[in-house]
């Protein structure tokens, strides 16, 4: 616990120089605030707590932010089902999260991870400090696709706790340490907002990475073991006409069960509808396509047709919704590099 508590105190220290986001007694103020960086949240105090002053600051990147909190008070927080991968890091007093009619505390020396589609139900246990990652689950899977080979299935599901003293939390801890420490020297490339971007990239990589090893039998990468027969010979159907106009019908013909029964089984191994899983599948073909082309001379619209995808504004939605930018960000990224 030595060497994180020292990391801990190290990404305080900065932290405190980090730009106020709110410093109020308000909790509606408080909530409001928040609700403009983070998706809807819902904060009442805990019963019989006073009043209390809570102070929020905030590091943001293009894609994600890390975020410093101090409640006086006992709070609980509450939210829709979220599409952000949220881990919370106390270095003071813990929290409460209530998960699946279990209750999950969480105190210094480990991490609280809620995945995408979990709802927060969360209480702050009075004079608690933390620490916040926040990564929208479409930035998340861009990067498995973009950085672990991934295909067109990634279950954004982690273990709910994470230890900050082993690997490959500890690691986590480290980064952010490093990347506090030279926030805190003016003259770092960091603090002159010269290299945010490789920063940025590097955290959530490491994030990525260690959320899988963390919990690797909730993901994609574990998910073979698990599918039935006929789950499998649709997959080996689709990608065998990734190209054609593949229909819900012709997926249950070729699982040889109602299309009732194939949904089930999608949506137990997947979490997505089969028709789901086939724009999904499309869609990262057509990443491939657009990160890899060598040529200047891009019709963006050309390409998504060869994949089924005659509408424009359906499918530049529809690309945004999953990797969290248009397709002419991912043509301009790769021609910025040619």
């Amino acid at each position: 616990m030595g060497f994180i508590n020292g990391l801990f105190d190290s990404i305080l220290r900065t932290f405190l120089r980090m730009d106020l986001l709110v410093e109020t007694v308000d909790l509606a103020k408080l909530q409001a605030t928040l609700n403009t960086v983070m998706e809807n949240l819902s904060i009442q105090l805990s019963a019989n707590a006073p009043a209390g002053n809570f102070c929020v600051r905030r590091l943001p990147f293009s894609a994600s932010q890390l975020l410093y909190m101090n409640y006086s008070e006992a709070i609980r927080v509450k939210s829709a089902a979220l599409k952000s991968v949220l881990i919370v890091f106390p270095v003071a007093g813990g929290l409460t999260q209530r998960l699946n009619g279990m209750d999950i505390k969480v105190l210094p020396g480990d991490a609280l991870v809620v995945s995408p589609g979990d709802r927060l139900n969360m209480q702050w246990l009075k004079k608690t400090e933390a620490f916040l990652i926040h990564v929208p689950d479409c930035i998340l899977f861009r990067y498995w696709v973009d950085y672990f080979d991934g295909n067109a299935f990634f279950s954004v599901r982690f273990s709910p706790v994470l230890s900050c003293v082993k690997y490959p939390g500890r690691n986590i801890c480290k980064l952010i340490a490093d990347i506090m420490i030279e926030m805190g020297d003016v003259n770092s490339l960091i603090s002159r907002g010269i290299a945010l971007d490789a920063v940025e990239n590097r955290l959530i990589l490491t994030l990525l990475d260690s959320l899988r090893m963390n919990h690797p039998e909730e993901t994609g990468m574990c998910a073979e073991s698990v599918k039935p027969i006929y789950i499998k010979r649709v997959l080996q159907y689709i990608m065998e006409n990734e190209r054609e106009n593949i229909s819900m019908a012709d997926l249950a013909t070729v699982a040889g069960v109602s299309p009732r029964t194939l949904q089930l089984g999608f949506d137990r191994v997947y979490g997505i509808p089969p028709m789901s899983y086939v724009r999904r599948y499309k869609l990262v073909k057509v990443r491939h396509v657009l990160k890899t082309l060598i040529t200047d001379n891009v019709v963006i619209g050309d390409i998504a047709a060869k994949w089924g995808f005659f509408h424009s504004s359906n499918f530049a939605r529809n690309y945004k919704e999953l990797f969290g930018e248009c397709p002419s960000a991912t043509v301009n990224k790769r021609l910025a590099v040619l």
